[in-house]
């Protein structure tokens, strides 16, 4: 993740704007995802409770 985000912002890359995940919502996830800075798409999928 670390590599990804440096990547795009020390050298724009046009093709990579906006990089979407689909991943299944449990607890571990959710938290590693956050503190990565991603942003639920939709406001249900954030008030979904993680299983």
């Amino acid at each position: 993740m670390d590599f990804i985000k440096g990547w795009v912002i020390i050298d724009p890359k046009p093709a990579c704007r906006l990089l979407i995940l689909d991943a299944v919502n449990q607890i571990r996830q959710v938290k590693h995802y956050n503190r990565n800075e991603f942003k639920f798409l939709l406001q249900a999928d954030e008030k979904k409770e993680p299983e």
